[in-house]
């Protein structure tokens, strides 16, 4: 009697594809506190708004790794602070800038590399720098709360297995 399928109960094997796939990811969100500074002979009174331009932080950057058990992914950039106040009972504006530079080590969770293997991390920002607080600390100097998030995805070869029907 013929099967369903219309095909022969046949043996099979199971071949190994090596193929390049995630084998790894990290996400965080960084948060800096900054004091900005203003320059001599400026008393802030009100802090009117901020902006973030200037921006080089990885919108998609590749890096090369080696895979470990512990592996990191270096992400590095750096973006401007413009902080518009008033001074002097608000009879006077102005803005200060101040560069804010990144260099931090995002830890990435892996699945499934061998200790040793060549690994490249793709980078993504996904949540551009933005200006949470800004307060006046004292006279002179304006506390700022910066924050932004990067994914990462670390890609590197892996082992698949399929089984093979011959006809």
């Amino acid at each position: 009697m013929a099967e369903a399928t219309g095909r022969k109960s046949t043996p099979y094997s199971v071949r190994e594809i090596i193929t390049k796939a995630v084998c790894g990811y990290a996400e965080k969100t960084f948060q800096y506190t900054r004091l900005v500074r203003l320059p001599p002979g400026v008393n802030v009174s009100k802090i009117l708004g901020t902006t973030i331009t200037n921006v080089s932080l990885p919108d998609v950057r590749e890096a090369s790794l080696s895979a470990q058990a512990d592996l990191y992914v270096p992400v590095s950039g750096k973006f401007d602070i413009h902080v518009w106040y008033a001074d002097e009972d608000n009879a006077d504006t102005g803005i200060v800038k101040e560069s804010i530079r990144v260099s931090e080590m995002l830890p990435a969770m892996l699945t499934s590399i061998p200790a040793g293997d060549e690994a490249t991390a793709r980078m993504y920002l996904t949540g551009s720098p933005k200006c949470v607080s800004a307060e006046v600390q004292d006279a002179s100097t304006i506390k700022c709360v910066l924050e932004f998030s990067i994914r990462t995805e670390v890609i590197a070869d892996t082992k698949l297995s399929v089984q093979v029907v011959s006809d």
